[in-house]
């Protein structure tokens, strides 16, 4: 009986961080358009975080494993994930399989270095040095933190825990 109710439990607890948190992974293919498909994809009533990765980038996979924990451990977190594929347009195959092997339930833009940097740049106000970047985004859209390099999942629940 008790194998039964923690069953239960934990496909509650999945049911609610499908609905709450993730999403059917979308991959565009516009590669120059990068602050377009992140302001479109920006949403009002929470946080983003915007991922930089690379599919040569061991670091960002994983990253991979450790944003999926952070949601699954705390689906209270309203935050939405975008993924900048700095790679992406050189291999998209690639990038999909890693997209649909790591269930990257999120939204993904195939671009290159240069188009990912001019957007970092602007956004942040300095270069983009490598993989994994991130950029966070607050519930009216204005950047209130970038990191270079692995995650800090500590820092960002500070940042994102209301």
């Amino acid at each position: 009986m008790q194998k039964i109710i923690l069953k239960l439990a934990i496909l509650s607890t999945l049911a609610c961080f499908t609905v709450v948190n993730a999403s059917p992974y979308s991959i565009n293919h516009n590669s120059e358009n990068v602050a377009s498909f992140i302001q479109q994809h920006l949403a009002q009533d929470r946080y983003d975080l915007v991922m930089f990765w690379a599919t040569f980038c061991e670091p960002c996979k994983r990253d991979f494993k450790k944003i999926a924990q952070l949601m699954q451990e705390h689906p209270d977190i309203h935050m939405t994930i975008i993924g900048v594929v700095i790679d992406g347009e050189e291999n998209p195959q690639l990038t999909e399989r890693l997209v649909q092997e790591n269930q990257l339930n999120y939204a993904h833009i195939l671009t290159n270095f240069n188009a990912a940097n001019l957007y970092h740049s602007d956004a942040a106000n300095k270069n983009l040095l490598g993989t994994p970047s991130y950029l966070l985004y607050d519930h009216t859209n204005t950047l209130i933190a970038d990191h270079e390099s692995r995650i800090d999942l500590d820092a960002l629940l500070m940042l994102v825990e209301d």
